[in-house]
């Protein structure tokens, strides 16, 4: 190939560049709201309170806060339209919805991974300062990243034991065990409330020979399990069953 036909394609190429690169410039947004700066928090006409984290085209900004005329929470949202007047939020004004949203989302005693990711279940004041916000000494809020609440799986279990409920734990010879005192530990999760059903003790004494004899085949016949049961809801209940037909119950079980 000449020299001339390679400047020439070198050229060509060149002005192909320029072009490009004035297209890129034209199509480039541009920042078109006068008065409004990053990094701060604004109240828009609306009501929606924003933290403005960088100026967009159109009239929009990207950042979080408050949508729905201030009232609920949104994450980063690119298209924050801002629409005719707008002022800067006081800190006082950011302070107290912070605060408000903070109370929606934690309750007292609440277990929390904060902002930093520390485990801890804050117990105090709120405090706003310098754009963070703390709960008892925990970062509860930093940067638009809320703190997260660590569910407790146990909490039914917890709430019905303090409300009189008999907690059990499935041990693995033994069955359900009655708990006095559950502590609910991660490494044994099969806990449940007690069936009523179980709750009752069977307290009158076994002292028919015949029904003496049903305790001791139940261990070796499962069907008498089903039988006593029988024996002992009727008994419950005030009812009698007549000798003759336990006789026969259990002449039908262990033939």
């Amino acid at each position: 190939m000449k020299k001339q036909e390679i400047l020439k394609i070198a050229q060509s190429n060149a002005e192909r560049i320029s072009e490009i690169e004035k297209h890129l410039a034209m199509s480039k947004p541009k920042p078109q709201i006068k008065g409004l700066g990053v990094g701060k928090w604004y109240r828009l006409r609306n009501g929606n309170l924003i933290y403005a984290t960088a100026l967009m085209a159109n009239n929009h900004i990207s950042g979080y806060g408050f949508g729905g005329g201030g009232e609920a929470w949104t994450d980063g949202y690119d298209h924050w339209l801002v629409d005719g007047e707008f002022t800067e939020a006081t800190p006082q004004e950011v302070e107290q919805a912070l605060i408000e949203e903070a109370k929606r989302r934690y309750k007292v005693g609440d277990r929390i991974s904060d902002a930093n990711g520390v485990e801890i279940t804050p117990n105090g004041s709120y405090v706003f300062k310098k754009g963070i916000l703390y709960y008892g000494g925990a970062v509860i809020f930093l940067k638009g990243n809320w703190a997260t609440p660590i569910v407790d799986k146990f909490a039914e279990l917890k709430e019905a034991h303090k409300n009189g409920a008999v907690i059990q734990l499935k041990h693995h010879t033994d069955g359900w065990v009655d708990l006095k005192d559950p502590k609910f530990n991660d490494t044994f999760s099969l806990y449940r409330i007690k069936p009523l059903e179980e709750e009752k003790p069977m307290t009158d004494n076994i002292q028919n020979p015949l029904l003496t004899e049903i305790m001791v085949l139940r261990e070796t016949n499962d069907k008498l399990s089903d039988l006593l049961q029988k024996i002992c809801i009727a008994r419950r209940n005030g009812q009698e069953i007549p000798l003759m037909e336990i006789e026969n119950l259990i002449k039908s079980v262990t033939v």
